[in-house]
């Protein structure tokens, strides 16, 4: 679909999309408060930029395989204005294996790009909620004013993102073998980065460098990890950088360059 507007007139669904599909320059609103989306993903090699989402009574976009053996693959949503809906601006969920992870690649939410999007005002539990069994996804430069929660990846690489927010800036959790770079969090936050996971192997292998967090009582709250690297991250006006809450193995860490600003 390329252009034009959908009044969805309280429909819980506006547009459901399958594969190889193309949502471009479309303008949607007025969705109804049951389960569904302005937009719903059922599909692969689906593309989706330039569209504007407003006034909505559920979420914005939706990308739901939870329990699906296929998952969903190579999906791309890129500069994108959500804004004043009732749920998550984008919601992405995949199935897991009990810790995050895909129970299989086949099963994985993989490739997934989101860039340049906007997310305002949204009243769900997130701005942004990416969600279990994804693989090899890219979160580049987009904007909320609600938390982010980024959990059950493995392979992510998150660039370059802002939250402007008080509670959590962004959750991670079960994060794997992923890389979190130049990442924004301010506004007047309890905790800029807070882990989140069951075992010390829930968070592990990942990067956080060049990351920068301002106003906030604690930048990492560190949980449920061990073997992590954390490079020239600034903090101001941040209480306590860096959090133990104590069921984290920071022993094989390594963590250099953090500094005031």
């Amino acid at each position: 679909m390329i252009g034009g507007t959908i009044d969805a007139q309280g429909e819980d669904i506006a547009l459901e999309v399958s594969d190889d599909s193309t949502v471009d320059g479309v303008e949607i609103f007025n969705t109804g408060s049951g389960y569904g989306a302005a937009i719903m993903v059922n599909g692969d090699r689906v593309y989706i930029h330039d569209c504007f989402i407003h006034n909505t009574a559920n979420v914005g976009i939706d990308v739901n395989r939870d329990g699906d053996a296929h998952g969903i693959k190579d999906l791309t949503i890129t500069n994108c204005l959500i804004q004043d809906n009732g749920g998550d601006s984008i919601h992405i969920k995949g199935s897991n294996r009990g810790d995050g992870q895909a129970p299989t690649q086949a099963a994985a939410m993989e490739n997934i790009r989101i860039t340049y999007t906007k997310s305002v005002r949204s009243r769900g539990t997130f701005g942004f909620e990416f969600q279990d069994g994804q693989l090899n996804c890219y979160f580049a430069y987009n904007e909320s004013d609600t938390t982010y929660s980024v959990v059950g990846h493995t392979g992510l690489q998150m660039i370059g993102n802002t939250v402007t927010t008080t509670g959590w800036g962004y959750e991670v959790g079960n994060m794997v073998n992923g890389l979190w770079e130049r990442n924004l969090a301010q506004g007047s936050i309890s905790t800029a980065f807070a882990f989140t996971g069951d075992t010390v192997n829930s968070n592990t292998g990942t990067t956080y460098r060049d990351n920068k967090v301002s106003n906030a009582s604690d930048g990492f709250l560190l949980s449920s990890g061990q073997r992590n690297t954390f490079t020239n991250n600034g903090f101001n006006s941040v209480g306590t950088w860096f959090q133990n809450n104590g069921n984290y193995d920071a022993s094989a860490d390594v963590t250099t360059g953090s500094y005031a600003y």
